[in-house]
């Protein structure tokens, strides 16, 4: 696996589809969008085929609007059908995913076939992320500091990690929170304006240039919001919610983030079903059999996970650190992206078990042979940066872990590696790299989430796996008053 892979695991933990890098069918998508002039208005224009274009013209800081400007990439899949009824909006999830690269890619897929064809279905890229501007690009400055140490050599997947491997990671935390606050912390850059509840006013701006556009003409409520979010995009639903719940129309939140959760900075409540969904490769192996699982052993799932296990102390870092092998490094390298990778495939289990299971097989092979340097990971990389996860989670949590040690982080990455063996210690790399990030919020919403009086003006359907790898299902209970 390349270089990049430990650095895009950091910023796609919350992510629930992962943004594969997208080749245009005849055009730079970046290009498309600055040829187009940006307006308050919502002005279509044809692009990349089978899509419209336009970049709406909002305030940088909501709390200055006649100031400095930031511009709203917006990407629409047209309705073919009538009768026309309006937009649906979308986000990926993340924070840090291009709404933008997954709309190209999600709908190809069929992935909004269930919304029907009457709808236009219109991703908007959330603030500093992808192709908005102003850009929160502070890892690829001339100047940077973790372009010349770059963040992804360190690898803070792995479970049982030695000491060390921590404190090189907050290393390189500081180093990227310092670049960071000066590339892009300033009042006019992106940085304080990332935050989730600037990401909802966006969506009002949105709306509010929907209803004046001839598109909303014969709709009733063109004034509500019409929204389908994934994972983080469920805390972006749900906010929304929360802050104008009298604008909220057809919702689907779908593989939910609690909320309360999220804000505190505590990120404890999303592994609860991690392993259990980990576990359905061994099931369905057994059921596959010897034929189409090439990592099938013994006679039932408990024997293949007995055999995966065996793999994984076959490739223990620790005893290979302590006596100074010559090849420790390379065990380290191995064992965390065999641990990030079995996190990785649960998010696409159908199209990724069948070739994690041969993978297994020859990384066996390659630990037997003593080959691991021969030995190649998949190539996963996709095209976010690492910066925009923390540059807007860390300030959603309020910067409470901020300038904390790693001993300050101690008991929260028990907790997690309680509940997870496989994703525990990446979870918790994500609150490390919050300890560099000093730049705050301009705005922040912290809740109230929930109570009696905040009821609203439409029900929401949320929706789950019982076997979700990071947005559990018991978190569809929590909400009563949104739905």
């Amino acid at each position: 696996m390349h270089q990049l892979y430990s650095s895009i695991l950091l910023f796609s933990v919350f992510s629930y589809v992962s943004a594969r890098a997208i080749t245009p069918r005849d055009q730079s998508i970046g290009d498309v969008f600055a040829a187009i002039t940006p307006s308050t208005s919502l002005t279509w224009q044809p692009c990349l085929t089978s899509f419209e274009c336009a970049v709406l013209d909002v305030p940088l800081s909501y709390t200055s609007p006649n100031s400095t400007r930031a511009y709203v990439p917006l990407l629409k899949r047209p309705a073919t059908t009538t009768p026309y009824k309006g937009m649906i909006l979308t986000n990926p999830g993340g924070p840090g995913e291009s709404a933008i690269d997954f709309l190209i890619t999600a709908v190809p897929q069929g992935v909004f076939d269930p919304v029907g064809t009457n709808y236009d279905v219109v991703a908007w890229e959330p603030r500093g992320i992808g192709y908005s501007m102003p850009p929160a690009n502070c890892s690829i400055s001339p100047s940077s500091k973790a372009k010349r140490q770059p963040i992804s050599a360190v690898r803070l997947n792995g479970p049982m990690e030695p000491a060390v491997y921590f404190e090189q990671a907050q290393q390189q935390a500081q180093a990227l929170g310092a670049e960071c606050q000066a590339v892009i912390g300033g009042p006019n850059g992106a940085g304080p304006h990332m935050s989730t509840s600037v990401v909802v006013k966006d969506l009002i701006s949105i709306i509010d240039a929907f209803v004046k556009s001839p598109d909303s003409k014969n709709l009733t409520n063109a004034c509500l919001l019409n929204y389908w979010g994934f994972s983080y995009g469920t805390t972006v639903g749900q906010t929304f919610a929360f802050m104008y719940p009298n604008r909220v129309g057809r919702v689907v939140i779908d593989g939910v983030v609690d909320p309360i959760d999220y804000v505190s900075g505590n990120i404890t409540k999303e592994l609860q079903s991690t392993d259990a969904a980990f576990s359905t490769f061994f099931i369905y192996c057994h059921l596959a059999g010897p034929t189409f699982c090439p990592f099938y052993t013994g006679s039932t799932a408990s024997d293949i996970s007995t055999r995966f296990s065996t793999l994984l102390s076959n490739l223990d870092p620790n005893p290979a650190l302590a006596k100074n092998w010559t090849n420790a490094t390379t065990i380290l390298s191995t064992f965390s992206q065999l641990k990030s990778l079995s996190r990785l495939v649960l998010y696409t289990p159908i199209t990724s078990f069948p070739t994690f299971a041969p993978l297994l097989v020859d990384l066996e092979t390659a630990t037997q042979n003593q080959a691991l340097l021969n030995f190649t990971f998949p190539d996963t990389s996709i095209t976010s940066l690492p910066e925009w996860l923390f540059a807007v989670a860390c300030p959603d949590f309020g910067n409470v872990l901020f300038n904390q040690t790693l001993s300050d982080l101690a008991a929260n990455k028990a907790e997690q590696v309680g509940q997870s063996y496989i994703g525990g210690e990446i979870w918790e790399s994500v609150r490390i790299f919050c300890t560099g990030w000093s730049i705050r919020a301009e705005e922040r919403f912290a809740g109230p989430f929930g109570g009696a009086n905040r009821t609203t003006r439409n029900p929401i359907l949320f929706v789950s796996n019982t076997r979700d790898p990071i947005t559990p299902v018991y978190k569809l209970v929590l909400l009563p008053s949104l739905s």
